[in-house]
């Protein structure tokens, strides 16, 4: 006899996405009374933008209002319902579409496993609009590790936690520090496997995440990757000091630069891989040096 699923609370943390926060609801609609989970829904806007959407959904079982401004608060907030009755938290983000066996696929990687943290894949829908470069080069489209690989840190847009084990590691909150910038999941999740979680990669776990046109430009995607590097050198930062983060960016631009003249050489169009590695490292020595991108600073309210 099989056992049954990790009793799962799911939580999604929204700000001013009612109508993609729907499209989620509905993609649960029925997976999620199949599994035995609960939702929350964290509402990040003070004005609670999402609760018309949230509280007509069949599937919410708690819907919030976190008023304080910011990614790591409203995921915070997510984990203050995260209890003992709970053998395991999924967060997903609010501008995702599930596909039918997902919460099935991911909980039930995360009982036959015996792993610690689940991740699950995330395929992006590009715009038919969509330039050619993006297509042909690959951008917008994260990688997806073969399923049962190691990784070393996750993302909270499709993920399943062990309440355990995040027990035993002292149950983690998300750094406030990080919200404006993006990356508080990152460093949450490096945390955890740096404190003995495994997590391990289930591809066939899918959540679909349509891209919008406004960000399917250069401006856009460059800004995206060299953020991230930034948030890569913080974190490099605080474990090995800011010379090590100087050191690796460098390494990065260099190595880079060499992808892209091979592009160019090549008569290629130029690729995410090549992009994202020269941008990444000129992210991480721009942080050394207190450099940031705020990608989600809030206008202040007069």
């Amino acid at each position: 006899m099989t056992d049954p699923l990790p009793r799962a609370l799911i939580a999604i943390a929204t700000y001013r996405r009612p109508r993609e926060l729907a499209l989620l609801l509905e993609s649960l609609e029925h997976q999620v009374p199949a599994c035995g989970a609960d939702v929350v829904v964290v509402d990040n806007d003070a004005e609670g933008s999402g609760r018309e959407v949230a509280l007509a959904s069949s599937v919410v079982t708690t819907y919030v209002v976190e008023a304080e401004p910011g990614i790591a608060q409203a995921r915070n907030c997510g984990l203050d319902f995260f209890d003992e009755s709970y053998d395991a938290i999924v967060f997903v983000d609010d501008d995702e579409v599930a596909d039918a066996a997902w919460l099935e696929t991911l909980l039930g990687f995360l009982r036959d496993s015996g792993i610690d943290i689940a991740l699950g894949a995330v395929i992006t829908t590009i715009p038919d609009t969509a330039p050619r470069w993006v297509t042909a080069g690959g951008y917008l489209q994260r990688g997806i590790m073969p399923t049962g690989s190691y990784v070393p840190t996750a993302a909270t847009n499709n993920v399943a936690i062990r309440r355990s084990r995040w027990v035993e590691a002292g149950s983690p909150r998300f750094d406030p520090a990080f919200s404006a910038t993006g990356g508080s999941d990152t460093a949450f999740f490096l945390r955890l496997n740096e404190a003995g979680l495994g997590i391990k990669s289930v591809a066939e776990a899918i959540v679909y995440e349509p891209m919008p046109t406004e960000r399917v430009t250069r401006r856009w995607v460059a800004r995206r990757m060299t953020r991230n590097g930034i948030v890569a050198g913080r974190l490099l930062a605080s474990r090995r000091g800011r010379r090590a983060v100087v050191d690796h960016g460098l390494g990065q631009i260099g190595t880079g630069i060499r992808l892209v003249l091979g592009d160019l050489c090549h008569r290629r169009t130029l690729s995410a891989t090549s992009s994202r590695t020269l941008l990444m490292g000129v992210g991480e020595v721009y942080s050394a040096f207190g450099g940031r991108i705020y990608e989600y600073r809030r206008p202040r309210r007069r």
